[in-house]
């Protein structure tokens, strides 16, 4: 064998055996250790490639898993608010169900009426607070976001997904009907009084359309009633002449000359008597304002009537001076306050006023020198008689007398009580104020100013002798007092008709069967409609015009149905007072009150709710049924202008126009309101022209990542829960009719949560299935890219105590190896 001494062959072999097998033991232990069979990419390039690519699967496949788990939690808290939600409705359908029957009574419906309105709000806080991480799930954003160009027209109700863009909305419509309701026929109780301003023929005359300056009749008391055919109060208003000094209206009143007037005899059986003053004119004659004689004597400022009482029995004729013959007293027309009782002396057939203490008021003479009655016939001890007297304008006030002074009197005309054709026609006393914004406030912010006038009444069956009186509301005018000879007024007492400035207490519908008003304590009423509702607190004191303003401003500004339009929105509750119906119209009826939806279709429909007496006194009755505007609509892209989709839909909803959603209308969109005033009612006229409208939606439907790769996704919409998605806006119960019609309604907002849940419960199903399928994948991609990456340890450890024996005999033989040298050295030594 040949021996080198430069070269190891054998040790070189060694080596390298030694290395080769160094490295695949310690390959081996590393696959063992990691329990991969590919660590890195020199174990295996191309199955390192195939396992990370299984590796993303596998983990997008988990990842997934996991998102359809939380995509079912988050359907299982949807519907288990609409659990909630359904269980609500069960609930409303149950009250409803209870109002329509007829046992309950308006305020038993109220209560169950404010549980409804409780539950819709519940209904509407759990749509709107339903969330899962944050995002709300029923409000409608869980389908797709919107925004429109005029909100407070229309609105978007998202129910499913949505294609996303901007359409171009243009409506037409077609105007239905109003709401209008009557009320009682108000009438006044027992000792209650109300008046009204009327023309000849019976028809109302407000402010605007008479020139006095008065408004109505404010109030009356005391005073002898009837219908205007019966019985008339004529009034007269009067203003200050600067140029000329007087005060002038129907007949001119002199600041300087005085006058008196008749206004009726009592005389007994077996009497027979007439008086004369002045002028010659008797107590029998003197019943006509043209009768009306000059008288001197009364003192100036005197204002008011003479009432005169006979106190024996007397041939006067035969006997013409008697002592103590009559007693006379003063009442003041301002004041309505009566001075004492004076005795007054017969003097040659006369009645001397001035010579004695008869005259006196406040302390201060009525009558001076020159003031008598000549009296012949006959007198009977209790016979009366009953005068108005007007005295000069006193003279301190002359001097201040202004464009605001004025006057005011009130003549009784009537058919005569005692049974004749002929007409009687009392002359009243001048009630006078010489000061500025003494009758009517020339400051317009002062507002109306109340002018109370006290009327004197004898009663010629029994020679009793009232002291009424009749307040008059005088407008504020800037020009000063007004004038108006052609005043005819009505006053009207128990069982008559209430006026617009009657107050609640006293009316009779309003009482209850104790005769007490039901308004001694304040009522609150809530007011029901356009999805809205609002409370009303009418008190005893409030007039039926305080009643219309009242609810007037609860239709217009808190229901939100005013168009802005004061001469519009005013006429949402009116009262036709006397002589302000009109035949063949709502308003036919007096002493009624009308209330007008300014919204058509069921949106506008109005509800009273309150107490059993209060909703009983109104006892509003149906004139007119609401009738659902008709929308024409065609929907279109807002940038290319393709047309998406033309519909005639019915009612505030406008349905199926756009995929995914509807569109809910609010008030009378494309419809001009107006009121007409010859046939008492709202007009509702469609524009001629379509109304643009602009919405920008886009889909926010949940998507949910079931899959490890793009597009394996499962989308669900959850579409708007609210009370107004489930068309329960406006729901009332308050009558029979309107509790059927919530049940229905109820009906289907049940069936839409259902069907709602429904889906939701087939998209949980299906995810649960799709969990199912994951887990398939996932273990059979698993167990492939195992197959590839992981080490088979019973293979690697074979190969182990192979690599190891290997390596153990590599390292011995390279001992040996390295001995051989050792020959070669002995060799040497030998040579």
């Amino acid at each position: 064998m040949s021996s080198y001494i430069n070269t190891n062959i054998p040790s070189l072999n060694s080596q390298n055996h030694l290395r080769f097998h160094s490295q695949q033991l310690s390959s081996t232990i590393e696959k063992l250790a990691s329990g991969m069979r590919i660590n890195r990419g020199s174990d295996d390039a191309s199955g390192l490639a195939i396992s990370e690519k299984m590796r993303g699967q596998i983990r997008g496949v988990d990842r997934a898993m996991a998102n359809a788990q939380d995509g079912m939690s988050l359907v299982q808290t949807a519907d288990g608010a609409l659990n909630e939600t359904a269980g609500i409705l069960q609930r409303m359908r149950e009250l409803a169900v209870q109002a329509a029957n007829d046992t309950y009574t308006p305020s038993d419906r109220l209560h169950v009426q404010r549980e409804i309105d409780q539950l819709r709000q519940e209904i509407d806080r759990v749509a709107s607070s339903t969330e899962f991480n944050t995002k709300k799930l029923l409000s409608g954003d869980a389908a797709a976001r919107w925004s429109v160009s005029d909100p407070g027209s229309l609105e978007a109700i998202i129910r499913d997904r949505v294609q996303s863009g901007t359409y171009q909305l243009d409506v037409s419509a077609k105007a239905g009907k109003n709401q209008v309701l009557r009320s009682n026929i108000m009438t006044l109780r027992d000792g209650a009084f109300a008046g009204d301003i009327l023309t000849g023929n019976g028809v109302a005359l407000t402010a605007s359309t008479n020139s006095s300056g008065i408004a109505g009749i404010y109030a009356a008391e005391g005073v002898r009633t009837g219908s205007l055919d019966e019985r008339t109060y004529h009034i007269n208003v009067t203003s200050y002449d600067v140029a000329n000094t007087t005060i002038e209206g129907n007949s001119t009143i002199s600041i300087t000359a005085a006058n008196v007037g008749f206004m009726g005899v009592y005389q007994q059986a077996g009497s027979n008597w007439a008086i004369t003053a002045g002028g010659g004119q008797d107590a029998a004659t003197a019943n006509q304002q043209t009768n009306i004689v000059s008288f001197g004597g009364i003192v100036a400022g005197r204002h008011g009537y003479l009432e005169l009482r006979f106190d024996d029995d007397v041939d006067v004729d035969s006997n013409p001076d008697v002592t103590g013959l009559a007693s006379v007293r003063f009442i003041d027309v301002k004041t309505g306050e009566a001075g004492a009782w004076a005795s007054v002396d017969l003097v040659a057939g006369e009645l001397n006023l001035a010579g004695s203490g008869a005259q006196t008021f406040d302390g201060a003479a009525v009558f001076g020198g020159g003031a008598s009655l000549s009296v012949t016939g006959n007198v009977k001890q209790g016979d009366k008689a009953l005068f108005s007297i007007n005295a000069a304008v006193a003279a301190a006030d002359v001097g201040s007398m202004s464009m605001g002074a004025g006057a005011i009197k009130i003549d009784e005309r009537f058919s005569n009580d005692v049974g004749t054709a002929s007409v009687v026609d009392y002359r009243g006393a001048y009630y006078i104020d010489t000061q500025s914004s003494g009758i009517q406030n020339m400051q317009l912010t002062d507002g109306n100013q109340q002018i109370t006038y006290h009327l004197a009444q004898l009663e010629s069956s029994t020679g009793s002798v009232s002291i009424g009186s009749i307040t008059l509301d005088m407008q504020a005018d800037s020009t000063g007092t007004k004038a108006d000879s052609s005043i005819l007024a009505e006053v009207r007492g128990t069982s008559g008709l209430a006026s617009a400035y009657t107050r609640l207490e006293d009316i009779d519908a309003f009482l209850t069967s104790d005769g007490l008003s039901v308004f001694l304590a304040p009522q609150q009423l809530t007011l029901y409609g356009n999805d809205r509702q609002v409370n009303v607190t009418l008190q005893g004191s409030d007039t039926l015009a305080d009643v219309e303003r009242k609810f007037t401003t609860a239709i217009t500004n808190g229901l939100g149905m005013g168009t802005g339009i004061s001469s519009v929105d005013n006429h949402a509750v009116d009262f036709i007072a006397r002589g302000s119906g009109l035949d063949s119209t709502h308003a036919a009826v007096a002493g009624t009150m009308l209330f007008r939806s300014l919204i058509n279709g069921a949106q506008g429909r109005i509800g009273l709710a309150g107490e059993d007496a209060v909703i009983g006194g109104f006892n509003l009755a149906t004139l007119q049924n609401p009738e659902e505007n008709r929308y024409m609509v065609r929907v279109s892209e807002a940038h290319s202008g393709r047309a998406v989709g033309f519909g005639e839909v019915s009612g505030s909803m406008l349905r199926d126009l756009i995929p995914g959603m509807d569109i809910a209308v609010k008030g009378n969109v494309g419809i001009d309101t107006s009121f007409n005033d010859s046939r008492a009612r709202y007009d509702f006229t469609s524009q001629a022209t379509p109304s643009p409208f602009t919405l920008h939606v886009v889909d926010n439907s949940p998507s949910f990542q079931v899959g490890a790769n793009p597009g394996q996704s499962i989308n669900m919409p959850i579409g708007r829960m609210d009370s107004r998605a489930l068309e329960l806006e406006n729901l009332m119960v308050l009558d029979t009719g309107l509790a059927n019609e919530a049940i229905a309604r109820i009906d289907r907002a049940i069936g839409m949560v259902s069907e709602a849940r429904g889906k939701m419960g087939a998209v949980a199903n299906r995810m649960d299935h799709t969990i199912n399928s994951l887990a398939v994948a996932h273990e059979s991609m698993q167990a492939a890219e195992s197959r590839i990456r992981d080490v088979n340890v019973a293979k690697e450890i074979s190969n182990l105590v192979r690599s190891q024996m290997l390596t153990e005999s590599a390292t011995i033989m390279l001992g040996k190896a390295n001995m051989l040298p050792d020959g070669v050295m002995s060799l040497l030594r030998n040579a």
